[in-house]
């Protein structure tokens, strides 16, 4: 059971934010971790310059780039991530419902676009693009994801995106699919989308295990960060699993990276190690 807890947790943890992870936990639902980078955390965070984010050489985001047309772009070179161990390529473009990309008014909305890959020192890819494609149970999805300024903030509807990740040898060693559900997006409260500043109020994420045949439902509840965590440090999530894996339970978080998960009458603790 503790894998199958593991694996959960870290299935959860990829709705909003990319970590380290603790030396016991399974490489497996690492890689699922992994996979949640883009549908929630950075989709937010390139289109703020506050919200802290290890990159290297790698340096600004699409945010900081000029304005032409109602759209802002971002290309990486070969530049390296965080330590030196990651080399990036790729492109983000940011496409403004207002001709000045301007997010001042409710109603203003952006659509983040992207292909990405990083690259170990080993040759092993990791790429991240938000095309259309088809899931392991037929569910066409892509096309990035929308963040649309409110009156209590914005929301953020994940229309579909992919992260895969592939050996030297071209073996293949996760693809996962990740969106928001239509009818529920991620409700983000707060005047900015700083760390310390926004709340993920409610939304629902369906990631999709396209290599094990089975789809994750994750219900977020007043997930909130600090501005020196990467993580949740407060929240609930509720999730469901239905394919190859069934199983239910909740994540309660109760500190920078820390807290409980349960599924049915077992219940393990939890932290992080490190954000990357």
């Amino acid at each position: 059971m503790r894998i199958l807890l593991c694996g959960i947790l870290l299935v959860v943890g990829l709705a909003v934010t990319y970590c380290g992870l603790s030396p016991d936990l399974d490489d497996s639902s690492a890689t699922a971790l992994e996979a949640g980078i883009t549908a929630a955390t950075n989709s937010l965070d390139d289109l703020t310059t506050s919200a802290g984010f290890a990159r290297g050489t790698c340096s600004g985001r699409a945010v900081s780039s000029l304005c032409s047309g109602g759209i802002k772009t971002k290309a990486y070179d070969a530049c390296t991530l965080g330590a030196g161990l990651f080399t990036l390529d790729g492109d983000v473009t940011l496409t403004y419902s207002d001709s000045g990309c301007n997010m001042v008014s409710n109603g203003n909305s952006v659509l983040r676009t992207f292909d990405l890959s990083a690259t170990g020192a080993f040759g092993g890819t990791t790429r991240s693009t938000s095309d259309a494609h088809t899931t392991w149970d037929g569910t066409v999805m892509g096309e990035g994801a929308t963040v649309e300024k409110t009156s209590a903030g914005h929301t953020l509807s994940i229309h579909g995106l992919r992260r895969t990740r592939s050996r030297f040898s071209g073996s293949q060693v996760f693809d996962f699919s990740i969106r928001t559900l239509s009818t529920a997006p991620i409700v983000v409260e707060g005047s900015t989308l700083d760390w310390s500043d926004r709340i993920l109020r409610s939304g629902t994420l369906q990631v999709h295990h396209n290599l094990a045949e089975f789809t994750t439902t994750l219900e977020i509840a007043n997930l909130m960060q600090a501005s020196d965590c990467c993580y949740p440090t407060s929240g609930t999530i509720t999730f469901s699993q239905t394919g190859s894996i069934t199983a239910a339970g909740t994540v309660v978080y109760t500190g920078c990276g820390s807290g409980t998960v349960t599924v049915g009458a077992e219940s393990t603790t939890f932290s992080y190690s490190s954000c990357q």
